[in-house]
C-alpha cells in the first residue's frame, strides 16, 4: 500500500499535517514506522492511506506484526484542508489492516483519513467480584408506539462492564434508534 506521513504541528497538539513525500509499505504499522524517520523528534507521527482509483478497497489481511493493533482516525478537517485531527474514534487491525479500513471510510466521509498509533488514556479500573470480566458486548432495543428505549452493555478497558441506557420519544409511528426482531403489519389497502 501507499502512505503519505504525517506529523503534529506542535507536540501534544493533537493536530497532524501532511509531512514529506508518499512511502510504500505492506501495512499500518510498518508504513508508522517508516513515517517516524521523517518526522522530527517529539512530535507524533500519522500515515494517511493513499486512494488509487474510485470505489471500495477489498479487505487486506492485517500480517502478524499487525494483527490487533490500534490506531486513533484522523479526518482531515473542512475548515482547514490539509489538518487532521481526531474524531475520537478508532480502528484496530482485526480482519483486516486498518489501513484499508481507513481507505473504506474515506469514502463514507468524504474526506482525506489518518491512523496514529492509539495511545490508551483510561485507567483500568481493579477486577471486582462487581466488575466481572465479560467476553463480548451486549445492545438491545425496544420499541412501542412513539418512543423507544436502548440498554447497552459494554467492555471497558479495565474489562468491566459498563451499562447506560437511554430513551428518546419519536412522532408516532417513528423509528426512534435502531430495533430488533421482526415487524408486522397489513399489506394491501
Amino acid at each position: 500500500m501507499k502512505f503519505f506521513p504525517l506529523a503534529e504541528t506542535a507536540p501534544g497538539s493533537g493536530l497532524f499535517e501532511l509531512f514529506g513525500a508518499a512511502l510504500e509499505a505492506s501495512g499500518t504499522s510498518l508504513a508508522l514506522s517508516k513515517a517516524l524517520k521523517t518526522v522530527p523528534a517529539g512530535l507524533r507521527v500519522a500515515v494517511a492511506p493513499y486512494r488509487a482509483m474510485s470505489g471500495m478497497p477489498a479487505p487486506l489481511p492485517p500480517t502478524a506484526l499487525e494483527q490487533g493493533k490500534a490506531y486513533d482516525l484522523l479526518i482531515e478537517q473542512e475548515e482547514d484542508p490539509g489538518v487532521f485531527a481526531s474524531e475520537a474514534q478508532i480502528l484496530t487491525s482485526q480482519s483486516s489492516d486498518a489501513g484499508a479500513m481507513a481507505l473504506a471510510l474515506q469514502v463514507f466521509f468524504g474526506r482525506r483519513i489518518a491512523l496514529t498509533p492509539h495511545i490508551e488514556t483510561v485507567q483500568e479500573a481493579p477486577l471486582t467480584e462487581e466488575t466481572t470480566p465479560v467476553t463480548s458486548a451486549v445492545g438491545s432495543a425496544v420499541q412501542s408506539g412513539g418512543s423507544g428505549t436502548a440498554s447497552i452493555n459494554a467492555v471497558t478497558s479495565g474489562g468491566a462492564v459498563a451499562t447506560s441506557g437511554a430513551t428518546q420519544s419519536a412522532p408516532s409511528g417513528g423509528i426512534s434508534g435502531s430495533t430488533s426482531g421482526s415487524t408486522s403489519g397489513t399489506k394491501g389497502a
